[in-house]
């Protein structure tokens, strides 16, 4: 793989399990099931470039020996007939005159695409000081780079900027349970209930941790910029039409015409190693994936917009200068004591910013302010290396390439079924420790270390707390006989 890759993972959860059931029927079944599997198999591949499952997790960069069981190795993006493309190294994006223009980055160091030269942590921030929206990418599972999220809020806070955050991974749905947490009325264990985390996100809470402790710490207002995840499902097979006019609320009309950004999903979905067949079914459903990809950035982006005019109104009020036009609190912005112009830090998957063509993009259409997007990128320790095209983003951080993910990946998908209170395993799982352990589809787990659980949600808070190195015991009931299996972290 090439160096310009390792920084991207795709980490199949236990949302993609699917696709392993689906690729073990099409072995075996009618030319009929082959087909009809062969697309739930794209659906749920593709759906994971661009969430928990229709997210930017990417491209494992470690050795397979190295990699966690939750990362795949998926092929070089190619074109039909010619040479290897790199998602970093796209000809798309803004400005147009630096289309084709290209930088090389290092471990450790910071970057200014725009200028193509390196910059400091002070110069990056004394530039963020002058915007309103800042897009701070992730992979979700790099620990590294959810540090960096956190460094960057903690200091344009501890610059006096008033700073509110925006989230990818929570829906404002249930936007009352993340103020509770603000003010420091939630202790962690409440929060992660009552936001049904492992419900609502598929990813250790431990990632976000650092992040989410800021907020409580300094009370930062922030906000759950997504909506439930069965919506946009809904959009992707039926379309908005389909939806409640509660839920169009949330959910804006969608333009499906940028042309570029089209690109960049094909680009994303060519990456992952899809055969020639493969691709030539999955152009039956792309228009829906497209369409739940626009509908996430389109959502992201109208609620980041509504959370920032709210923080504006609020500081506004608190400093008694409601009838301050903006731009005389622009110009006021960083000239000492706090800073009357309200930020936005936008914390999401790169997958949703890279060349400013996904929530930002349309955020800047509906409402046109300075902004800023930071992309981190994980650089291979054999070469040192990795060159980015300078329209991907207007910052770009070089990270040391990590030899392990900091938590175990689970890989376990729970259903609940009418009739019965035990959790049962809905798909055999890919990767991860359940994995290893040898469960499959149809399992029904009757005691995990003695405990009975009922709710999906908690039994992954609990498999979550576990380090490597621990094991856990689980009893289950499989085609009618007692198994005692144990999940090695």
């Amino acid at each position: 793989m090439n160096s310009e890759l390792s920084g991207l993972k795709l980490h199949l959860s236990r949302k993609t399990g699917c696709l392993g059931d689906a690729v073990q029927e099409f072995s075996s079944a009618s030319q009929f099931k082959r087909k009809t599997f062969l697309v739930l198999g794209i659906i749920f591949l593709i759906a994971y470039f661009f969430w928990p499952a229709f997210s930017w997790s990417y491209f494992a960069s470690s050795s397979p020996s190295q990699a966690s069981p939750a990362q795949v190795r998926p092929k070089q993006a190619k074109k039909e007939k010619g040479p290897e493309v790199s998602l970093y190294r796209l000809k798309i994006g803004q400005p147009e005159e630096l289309r084709g223009q290209e930088i090389t980055v290092k471990a450790g160091r910071v970057y200014n695409l725009r200028t193509g030269k390196e910059s400091s942590w002070a110069g990056m921030l004394a530039d963020l000081g002058r915007v309103r929206y800042i897009y701070v990418g992730e992979t979700h599972t790099s620990l590294p780079m959810h540090l960096v999220q956190a460094r960057v809020i903690e200091e344009l806070v501890k610059k006096g900027y008033p700073v509110s955050v925006g989230l990818e991974m929570l829906p404002t749905t249930i936007q009352e349970v993340l103020t509770r947490w603000q003010w420091g009325i939630l202790t962690e264990r409440e929060f992660l209930q009552e936001s049904t985390w492992y419900d609502n996100w598929s990813y250790n809470f431990g990632y976000y941790r650092p992040i989410l402790k800021l907020i409580k710490d300094y009370q930062l207002p922030f906000y759950g910029l997504n909506v439930p995840r069965a919506w946009i499902t809904q959009v992707r097979l039926k379309g908005r039409d389909s939806l409640t006019a509660e839920q169009k609320k949330y959910i804006p009309p969608l333009d499906l015409g940028l042309q570029e950004h089209r690109l960049l999903i094909r680009a994303m979905f060519t990456a992952a190693g899809v055969s020639p067949g493969m691709k030539a079914a999955a152009e039956k459903v792309f228009e829906g994936f497209y369409r739940a990809q626009v509908a996430w950035d389109e959502t992201m982006a109208y609620q980041a917009w509504l959370a920032l005019q709210k923080e504006a109104l609020r500081l506004r009020r608190v400093l008694g200068e409601a009838s301050i036009p903006e731009k005389k609190a622009s110009s006021a912005g960083a000239k000492g004591g706090i800073n009357k112009l309200a930020k936005l830090v936008v914390l999401a998957g790169s997958g949703h910013l890279l060349y400013k063509l996904g929530l930002n993009y349309r955020l800047n259409r509906r409402a046109p302010a300075p902004a800023r997007t930071i992309i981190c990128v994980e650089v291979p320790s054999q070469k040192g290396e990795v060159v980015v095209a300078r329209t991907l983003a207007d910052y770009v951080i070089g990270l040391t390439e990590e030899e392990k993910e900091a938590f175990p990946t689970i890989g376990l998908s729970l259903k609940k079924v009418k009739g019965l209170s035990n959790l049962v395993v809905s798909r055999s799982p890919l990767m991860g420790v359940a994995k290893k352990a040898g469960l499959k589809k149809g399992d029904i787990i009757l005691e995990v270390d003695g405990q009975c659980f009922q709710s999906t949600h908690e039994l992954y808070h609990y498999l979550s707390q576990k380090k490597y190195g621990d094991e856990v015991t689980m009893v289950i009931l499989r085609e009618g006989e007692r198994l005692v299996v144990t999940l090695k972290y």
